[in-house]
C-alpha cells in the first residue's frame, strides 16, 4: 500500500511493522532493504506528522497550551466536510 495523505495512523503502523518483519527475517537484497528502511522513514515521519497534529487538537480541546497555562482564542471546531 503507498504512502498518501490520506493514509491513516493505524495503516502507515502496520505498513512499518511489515517492514520491519521483512527487514528482521534477514532474506531481503541489500537494494531492497536500502528501500524498505527509506520507505519505513517515510512511514515513521508521516506517524509522527499525524501525532503532532493530534496533539495539538488536545491541546486546544483542552484549553492549555503546552506549558499549562490557559488558552485564550476561542475554540473553533472545524466543518465535518474538511475533516
Amino acid at each position: 500500500m503507498a504512502l498518501t495523505k490520506s493514509t491513516t495512523f493505524e495503516d502507515a503502523i502496520g505498513q512499518l511493522e511489515s517492514l520491519v518483519r521483512q527487514m528482521e527475517a534477514g532474506q531481503l537484497p541489500l537494494a531492497e532493504s536500502l528501500k524498505a528502511y527509506e520507505d519505513g522513514i517515510g512511514l515513521i515521519k508521516h506517524c509522527h506528522g499525524l501525532l503532532k497534529t493530534g496533539e495539538a487538537k488536545i491541546i486546544k480541546l483542552t484549553g492549555a497550551d503546552e506549558t499549562g497555562k490557559p488558552r485564550l482564542e476561542p475554540f473553533l471546531a472545524e466543518p465535518e466536510s474538511s475533516k
